[in-house]
């Protein structure tokens, strides 16, 4: 790890790695210009020169993380892993939040956010199913999509700015990412067909979402505020005849 610091009235982290296992870096600051790349391993020549805010993220070959911060009045923070294996969540709070959250090669899900003005982008890699590019503002969002392992997406947004995300991964395990600040946020869910996602937020309503997913039960969501709403309904386990008899037998009870 090759980690040079100048601090001037502000304070600078760099740290990174390359494949091959050396660094060649070439910096020059002045102002608040940065430069940073790698070598050797044959991955990545990046030179990039922002003004302003200047960010800059990358890893190599699936092998280490270069991860660079730089600190001035603000605080940033980026974190990330390499070749489909765990999750990046880069979070950036001063008075705006940014979330910033992807993995590579094996396919899950790219989630970014930002508030003050929200921006959402999320997509998926080289499992190939959907690039979903969406931005908003003042207005609910809503996105819905499946990974790899087919399962689905849910991403809702209510309450002004109340956001939740719920995904499930290529059916191994679960993400669960949890945001609170002021509001009470809840995330919960499986993968695969066996259990059940049930994600709640109470904040003056009461909201309650229960459904299962290909084992084929039935998904009861109902919301209660003044008004009582239902929606049940099942998968395509259970065939439309097979319904109306059951709703027939019900009537004549």
């Amino acid at each position: 790890m090759d980690d040079r610091r100048r601090r001037r009235g502000r304070q600078e982290e760099d740290t990174w790695t390359t494949g091959g296992g050396d660094v060649d870096d070439r910096r020059r600051r002045r102002g608040r210009q940065e430069k940073t790349w790698t070598t050797g391993g044959g991955d990545v020549d990046d030179r990039r020169r922002r003004r302003g805010r200047q960010e800059k993220t990358w890893t190599t070959e699936g092998e280490d993380v270069d991860d660079g911060r730089r600190r001035r009045g603000r605080r940033k923070e980026k974190t990330w892993t390499t070749e489909g294996e765990d999750v990046d969540d880069g979070r950036r709070r001063r008075g705006r939040q940014e979330e910033e959250t992807w993995t590579t090669e094996g396919g899950d899900v790219d989630d970014r956010r930002r508030r003050g003005r929200q921006e959402e982008e999320t997509w998926t890699t080289e499992g190939g199913d959907v690039d979903d590019r969406r931005r908003r503002r003042g207005r609910w969002k809503e996105e819905t999509w499946t990974t790899e392992g087919g399962d689905v997406d849910d991403r809702r947004r209510r309450r002004g700015r109340q956001k939740e995300k719920t995904w499930t991964t290529e059916g191994e395990d679960v993400d669960d990412g949890r945001r609170r600040r002021g509001r009470q946020k809840e995330k919960t869910w499986t993968t695969e067909g066996e259990d059940v996602d049930d994600g709640r937020r109470r904040r003056g309503r009461q909201k309650e979402d229960t459904w299962t997913m290909e084992g084929g039960d039935v998904d009861d969501g109902r919301r209660r505020r003044g008004r009582q709403k239902e929606d049940t309904w099942t998968s395509s386990v259970h065939s439309d005849l097979e319904w109306t008899q059951c709703l027939s037998e019900l009537s004549a009870r």
